[in-house]
């Protein structure tokens, strides 16, 4: 039997740093010096911070009109709407990134 090893992964988190960065965009520059999209583990995060990395201006419909764009947005789901509403619970967005970034040490 072959076993399958499942990097370290946060989705809370992950959900956190996404609904922070659509909620205050002003977070984005210092997630964007934190974290990669390959420092996510669920695909429609990745997606997610791609479409927020690669535009100028970030809110949940414009990202969701990137997602759209890219014929990405099916793919993504609900994710951004669950994303925003899991920031509710968080304050800082920075502490949120390290500890993602942690995550990803441990691999």
């Amino acid at each position: 039997m072959q076993y399958l090893k499942v990097p370290p992964h946060n989705l809370e988190i992950e959900q956190v740093v996404l609904g922070s960065m659509l909620l205050n965009p002003k977070c984005v520059p210092v997630v964007r010096q934190l974290l990669t999209p390959d420092d996510f583990y669920k695909e429609s995060h990745i997606l997610i911070y791609a479409a927020i990395t690669s535009i100028d201006t970030v809110d949940a419909l414009l990202v969701s009109e990137q997602l759209r764009k890219q014929d990405q947005l099916e793919k993504v789901g609900e994710a951004i709407n669950s994303d925003v509403l899991r920031v509710i619970t968080y304050k800082s967005e920075e502490w949120i990134a390290e500890a993602e970034a942690d995550v990803e040490l441990i691999a």
